[in-house]
């Protein structure tokens, strides 16, 4: 357990999402306890249907603006993500890995 005082975040260069974003795995007590601009999400989707949306808009709420969202596949679960007009209303980015692989590379 992290001991935090009130208001105090804990720092990440990233931060993997628990359970491929699931909104039962990612809580939103430890969104607000966290500052972190990279999230990466780790799910092709065809099993449990992730990420939650839930999750990703509440991510974009407690860590945003300026978060880029680096998920593996691009899938009809996330792909709603890629909107222009959500990406620059709430100042956001998101990048896919390889269609074939999921594999992605990130710079920190």
């Amino acid at each position: 357990m992290i001991d935090l005082d009130a208001g105090e975040k804990l720092e990440l260069d990233a931060w993997k999402l628990a359970h491929h974003g699931s909104k039962k795995s990612t809580l939103e007590d430890l969104m607000y306890h966290i500052k972190c601009k990279q999230m990466l999400i780790s799910s092709d989707g065809k099993r449990y249907k992730h990420p939650d949306s839930e999750t990703i808009a509440k991510l974009i709420k407690y860590c945003g603006p300026d978060l880029q969202f680096h998920f593996n596949f691009k899938t009809k679960y996330n792909e709603m993500w890629d909107d222009n007009n959500l990406k620059q209303q709430f100042k956001y980015q998101v990048k896919y890995g390889n269609s074939r692989t999921g594999g992605l590379a990130i710079n920190l």
